[in-house]
């Protein structure tokens, strides 16, 4: 089992974009180590790589042994029926909001609007090179 270089970075090529690792700070561009608090694929390759067995290190606190533990350490006693709960006095009811309804019909285009003095682009056909028109309407013999 390899040691954790404390400097070292190591990049990793996921075939969409290339990651840096950093194992010994617990880092990774990809942020979901640090978003979920386990090592993912990323930092797995870079651990295979170096010859490490054991990422039970490399997880999280919360995930350890002892947080469990220290979850269940108090006593949890059962609530009751919804019915037997006291309410307080200075307890409001807060409805919530009413939800838009979509408007009836056909969307509203998305088509990007143009800038201040922005002139359209004309169409040119694919096939012949002329503009007013594009292949589907192209009128001109195939070639």
């Amino acid at each position: 089992m390899g040691a954790i270089d404390r400097y070292k970075v190591y990049h990793v090529d996921d075939h969409r974009m290339i990651h840096a690792v950093e194992l010994y700070s617990g880092t990774c561009t990809c942020r979901k180590w640090k978003v979920s608090g386990l090592p993912y694929g990323h930092v797995l390759a870079v651990c295979r790589v170096m010859g490490l067995i054991d990422f039970n290190h490399l997880a999280k606190g919360w995930f350890r042994r002892k947080a469990l533990e220290g979850t269940y350490q108090e006593l949890v006693y059962p609530v009751g029926e919804v019915s037997s709960w006291q309410r307080p006095n200075y307890f409001q009811a807060v409805k919530p909001t009413l939800m838009d309804k979509k408007p009836a019909g056909r969307p509203k285009s998305i088509a990007r609007i143009r800038s201040q003095g922005e002139e359209p682009v004309p169409v040119t056909c694919r096939r012949c090179g002329a503009r007013g028109h594009n292949q589907n309407s192209c009128r001109e013999t195939i070639p």
